[in-house]
Order: C-alpha cells, then structure tokens, then sequence
C-alpha cells in the first residue's frame, strides 16, 4: 500500500503511480509478510534479488528505503544506499529523494526533511549513500547494496551486515544483475543463494530470501522464449520490440554477446567480450571432414 503510493521519478512513467507487479508484490508479501511467533519480528534479515537490467529493480528497492526510513517503527532508523562508485550510489538514493520531493504530504506527514545528500528525521533517523569502503560506526536497520557484480571484495556488505547487531529487524537488501567476475563476492554470494533455494543439506539458512531470474542450463541464450523467463518486467519496462533488436545484434556481433547475456539474461560468464560469434563458427562445421 505504501509503495503503490509512490510515484515513478523519470521516464515516460514519471509523476505516475508506482503499481507493482506480481513478481515484486511477491518478493514484498514475503521479506516484510514473515514474522517470528516469538516476537512478532520479521523472519528474513537477508535479501537478494539477483535479476537483469531494466525490470525496475532500482526503483523498487528505492520505495523501500523510504518506507524503511520513517514507517518500519524502528527509532533512529538508519538506511544505507550502498556501492562501489557514487554514480551507482546515487542511482538508488536519487530516485528515494526525488519520489519525497514530489510528495509534500508524505514529507510533512513523516517529519522528513529532504537534503542534497541525505534524508534525515527528528529522531536522529537518516538515510545516505555509502560509496566504496564504509567506516565501522554505522548501525544499518536497511542496508541496500546496488549491483553488487560490480564489487571487487565482500567489505561494504560485511560492514553493514555486522553493523545491525543491536538492531530489532534489519536488512540488508542486495538487488543486482549477474557479471563477468566470477571469483568476486557477487559470484559467491548467487552460489549460497542457489544452495539454500535447492534446499543443499549444510546450507539452511531461514534468515535469507533470495530470488534469481535467469535461464535455466540447456537454454539456448539467443531465444526469444529465454528472455522471457529471465525477465519478469517483459511487456513492462522491458520493451519487446528493442530487446528484439538487441538480441539481434548480439546473434551477429561476437563482442556484444557477453554484455548482453548478463545485462539482460543475468547469466554470469568469464569475460567481458568474445574474439569470434561461437554460434556462426559453429554453423560452419562440416561434419563429412576427418582429422588424418
């Protein structure tokens, strides 16, 4: 209810109601719906939302640093928009400002005051970027850490996650897109999260709610129907018409296809660009030749 009030921040949808989709009222309903019978506090300290570019990740996760801000009950709430370069940083954190300046009521409502590079409550409550290596003084109640591929170690989120000790219900909410580091935390962090999704005996862990769209293996990456599946925004925010295109032009230019199967597919592969198309090499094979 409270998201759905927010409005979209640029683009064609800018000033417009953000109305969420399945997909995001599900990823919702259960990190904030699940609660433990003993306090009443939220089961899932841990996030992560492993999807590809352009199916409103970012915006979403922005609502919720408002939200986490001012109406989780939490006194002297602090909220991180965590990463690796201010312009990523800012990629979360402006769009939480930008929804507070064009709603006057909810900022006088909540007591927020909007500033260039924070947003801060009477009771100490706060809500800023952290670029690069964070200090050790923070006490996070919502981390969020953006495009965590582009991470070259594990020291933000670490930081934040040891950070929440003395906090009630935090979490520390990861929202990225697959990447071509494939020793890099990101790659680490996807791996725990498909073994405790596959439900691998060692790797419980009932504090932790992951979610990854991707393909499947067997999936051939240069169809339509592979697209889909990865992308739950398809017809949404993710124009069929220019993912065509794209997938077009990675089919035919070997140097694309790398970016674009984890860009828009969230498939992690070991390097940035490809020497040759694989898939037009391939299609030279003549099968009737023998080695002698």
């Amino acid at each position: 209810n409270f998201l759905e009030k927010l409005t979209h921040t640029k683009g064609e949808w800018r000033g417009k109601p953000f109305l969420l989709e399945p997909w995001q009222k599900f990823i919702t309903c259960s990190v904030f719906g699940w609660v433990k019978k003993t306090t009443g506090h939220r089961r899932f300290t841990k996030a992560r939302v492993y999807v590809p570019r352009k199916n409103g990740k970012t915006l979403f996760v922005s609502g919720l640093g408002v939200y986490m801000l001012a109406f989780d009950d939490e006194p002297g709430s602090e909220v991180y928009a965590g990463a690796g370069s201010e312009k990523q940083a800012d990629e979360v954190f402006k769009p939480s400002r930008l929804m507070c300046l064009a709603d006057s009521e909810l900022t006088e409502f909540a007591g927020i005051t909007v500033n260039a590079q924070s947003l801060t409550m009477a009771d100490g409550s706060k809500y800023e970027r952290v670029i690069g290596s964070p200090g050790d003084g923070a006490s996070p109640h919502f981390a969020i850490i953006d495009e965590f591929h582009e991470h070259r170690n594990s020291e933000l989120i670490d930081t934040m996650e040891t950070g929440m000790g003395a906090r009630r219900q935090p979490i520390s909410f990861v929202i990225s897109t697959a990447g071509s580091n494939i020793t890099g935390p990101c790659r680490d962090d996807w791996k725990a999260c498909e073994r405790v999704l596959e439900a691998t005996e060692g790797f419980e862990d009932e504090t932790l709610f992951a979610i990854i769209y991707s393909t499947d293996p067997g999936d051939d990456w240069d169809s339509l129907d592979s697209l889909r599946k990865a992308n739950p925004n398809w017809g949404v925010s993710i124009n069929i018409e220019q993912m065509e295109a794209k997938l077009k032009t990675a089919r035919q230019r070997a140097n694309q296809q790398s970016a674009f199967r984890t860009k828009h597919l969230n498939e992690w592969v070991a390097a940035k660009e490809a020497f040759f198309n694989i898939v037009q090499w391939q299609s030279l094979a003549r099968p009737g030749i023998k080695r002698e």
